[in-house]
């Protein structure tokens, strides 16, 4: 499912999927918005997701690559320590036992 922010649809049909799955074992995707920043993620989408019961090892979070905001390839692999950068929302989803994904497409828009 994709979720672009919270809406009162949006966040109906999040809690939904989230049922659904963890009553039928089935798998669940959310694509999240590309503008959306930890403090929102947090308050919008964990809670459902912690409260629907489903199971987080069945759950992939994708995109996660934007949490971290604009970042470049080369920056991070050149000095990485240069890269300031929240890992907390990370650490918490992977603490819990979700599944996350990067799309390296976007880390790789470096011209240099």
């Amino acid at each position: 499912m994709a979720y672009e922010g919270s809406t009162e649809g949006a966040d109906a049909y999040l809690r939904a999927a989230a049922s659904v799955s963890s009553e039928s074992g089935v798998s669940l995707q959310i694509h999240v918005g590309l503008t959306l920043s930890n403090d929102p993620l947090r308050s919008s989408i964990l809670p459902p997701l912690y409260g629907s019961g489903c199971e987080p090892e069945r759950t992939l979070i994708c995109h996660v690559e934007d949490w971290l905001g604009p970042l470049q390839i080369t920056d991070l692999v050149r000095d990485p320590q240069s890269v300031p950068r929240d890992l907390s929302l990370h650490r918490e989803v992977l603490d819990r036992g979700f599944i996350v994904d990067c799309a390296t497409q976007a880390l790789c828009t470096d011209s240099a």
